[in-house]
């Protein structure tokens, strides 16, 4: 079906399947467009980061597509991409199909009229539309769900994808399960998964069969009676951890499954039959449509039962461990990991929400410390007064989620001013460089060409209330800082291992940023005092050093805190050898610094050949 913005309910929706020409990206690559859209690049990662998927079907030529979205580290996003010259109503479809999905749990996008009817006349419970219609709905929805369990479930879609592509070396379906090293396990103390449990009940369909849909009370309340035998049941195979994809209720006052369900994860796997059989095949009163006929009296030999207990924990399993906080220029020791799915990452950034806007303070560890327990009627309040404070500031995982480590820049408390509201004194944010009081007008013109495309208007209105109602106080004090971060290593896990990255000590030779000035000699004078505060929990806290990795050369860019890539590639070597130090795993090895120059290499290449088509176009033209 083709949908309206009122149709559009964010709760159904499992997979975005993304056109790439004139949807995710401006123009039509093969003619020298492919400007990729900031608030869709965003878009993809929120909706990952939220347990929703995406793909993609686009009619392009495959390397060219990768390539263009591999510049951006948006590549590793998408699973299951379907690029080629073919129609793409029966691709969509087969994607679908191979993602184990129903079509009413998944959204095309594209911009053609002509290919959203082909693909809904296959299936009119798909959904389909184009970005321009649907983004600020999706946008709108997707902002009131929280961030959970970082990319697990991208992760998990990347192994099927793997098991998939697998799949064609066989000859049938049974010889593939029988190579596939399938195992389950009955997990009976349900008390720890209710979240889970309350989410297949509510979430799965196609292998639901019974589809008695309850709250997480009336979960709790289920598992805890007597006369029910309950248990989750948790899959693997030799591609991948599936976690857990299966919960029954078994009421044993008349041998009756009161919920017998399954991911849709699971499906050609036998998993259901399996435990059916293992039940010894009580009475099931099926409700609505499932994806498969249960038997009595057979069991698949394909599937064996392992206890929970003597399962191995594997490190991959897991998509997210490290959380990396800083200033945008941190972003550049990612490219030179191997596996980037281990990381989230939380940079400066460019907000959709404000647009234009640059924002950066949220990493202040004054920032930090407030997100434990702010009220939130304060953050709302903040966020509709302060023009450099957006709906997504206040989005961190570092407390939600627990990392193994977590990495973060000091160069934002060394760098911004501390802004402290008047009416409410306790109220203090971070803005810009400390050097400069932006609540003096003479200073906005700044504000004008660096931090905002806002009209000149726009930012005037904006800042005359900041200047009414908040005073300038400087730097953040090293005892103040020193303090933050006390409070910070005590929020977090004692198991997760914090990592600081102090500041340049060297000068800037030439002319330094406004601001800028001299700022060697505060890095000279901080970093001892970290340096201080690390040795005192350095059982479960690091120091990386820039300084003792510049060498003799000269490590800077334009200012003393944008180092040239070589540096960041010593930063990236430097956290390999600290957690190698702490995991017997080669998951965080690092690349070679070549091929991270490669990549560059590979990126001009493909500009020229886009600018090479374009000139060839116009000169067709004329």
């Amino acid at each position: 079906m083709i949908l309206n913005k009122s149709d559009f309910n964010i709760k159904r929706l499992k997979l975005i399947i993304w056109e790439l020409d004139n949807t995710f990206w401006d123009g039509v690559i093969s003619e020298g467009g492919g400007l990729l859209i900031d608030s869709y690049i965003n878009l993809v990662k929120d909706l990952s980061s939220r347990g929703i998927v995406n793909s993609i079907c686009s009619k392009n030529d495959f390397e060219t597509c990768m390539d263009r979205l591999k510049q951006f580290d948006i590549w590793e996003y998408f699973v299951f991409p379907s690029i080629d010259w073919t129609a793409k109503a029966q691709r969509v479809h087969g994607i679908i199909k191979d993602m184990g999905l129903r079509p009413a749990n998944v959204l095309f996008l594209d911009d053609e009229p002509y290919n959203l009817h082909a693909a809904s006349s296959i299936d009119d419970s798909l959904m389909c539309g184009t970005i321009q219609d649907l983004f600020d709905v999706i946008k709108e929805q997707l902002d009131k769900i929280p961030p959970k369990d970082g990319l697990k479930r991208l992760k998990q879609y990347r192994d099927l994808q793997l098991k998939v592509s697998a799949r064609k070396e066989y000859d049938s379906d049974e010889e593939f399960l029988k190579k596939s090293e399938i195992s389950i396990s009955f997990i009976y103390n349900c008390k720890e998964y209710v979240d889970r449990i309350t989410e297949l009940i509510e979430r799965t369909n196609q292998l639901n069969f019974t589809k008695n849909r309850i709250s997480k009370s009336e979960v709790e309340d289920l598992i805890s009676k007597s006369n029910y035998k309950c248990a989750c049941i948790s899959v693997s195979d030799k591609f991948c951890d599936y976690g857990i994809t299966g919960f029954y209720a078994l009421n044993c006052d008349n041998n009756c499954l009161d919920h017998f369900l399954f991911s849709c994860r699971t499906i050609g796997m036998g998993i259901e039959q399996f435990v059916y059989a293992s039940l010894k095949y009580p009475a099931l009163v099926i409700k609505g449509d499932v994806v498969t006929t249960l038997k009595q009296d057979y069991q698949p030999d394909w599937i064996s039962i392992t206890d929970i207990k003597k399962k191995e924990p594997s490190i991959t399993s897991s998509s997210n461990r490290i959380l990396i906080k800083g200033p945008c220029d941190v972003s550049q020791v990612l490219p030179f990991f191997k596996n980037k799915n281990v990381f989230d990452t939380e940079f400066s950034y460019t907000s959709v929400l404000k647009p234009g806007t640059y924002i950066e303070s949220m990493n202040h560890s004054s920032q930090i410390i407030m997100l434990k327990d702010i009220d939130e009627n304060i953050k709302e309040e903040l966020i509709k007064t302060i023009p450099f404070i957006d709906g997504d500031y206040f989005k961190s995982n570092i407390f939600s989620q627990e990392y193994d480590y977590v990495i973060i820049s000091l160069l934002t408390d060394y760098s911004l001013g501390l802004y402290q509201n008047i009416g409410h004194p306790s109220i203090i944010i971070p803005f810009s460089q400390y050097t400069i009081d932006y609540t003096k007008e003479e200073n906005w013109n700044e504000i004008m060409h660096e931090q905002t495309t806002n009209s000149d208007e726009q930012i005037a209105s904006d800042y005359k209330f900041f200047k009414a109602n908040y005073k300038y106080i400087g730097r953040i004090s090293p005892e103040q800082m020193l303090a933050n971060y006390e409070m910070i290593r005590k929020l977090l896990p004692k198991s997760t291992k914090l990592i600081l990255l102090n500041g340049a000590e060297r000068a800037f030779i030439g002319k330094e940023k406004n601001g800028y000035e001299d700022r060697f000699l505060l890095h000279r004078f901080l970093n001892p005092q970290v340096h201080e505060f690390v040795m005192k929990h350095q059982d479960n806290t690091f120091l990386i050093d820039v300084n003792s990795l510049f060498g003799k050369d000269y490590p800077y860019l334009d200012t003393i805190n944008h180092y040239k890539k070589n540096i960041y590639y010593k930063i990236a070597q430097s956290i390999e050898e600290y957690i190698a130090k702490h995991e017997n795993t080669h998951e965080f090895s690092t690349r070679s610094r070549y091929a991270v120059f490669y990549d560059k290499l590979k990126e001009l290449y493909v500009r020229f050949k886009w600018s090479i088509l374009v000139m060839l176009g116009r000169i067709k033209k004329q």
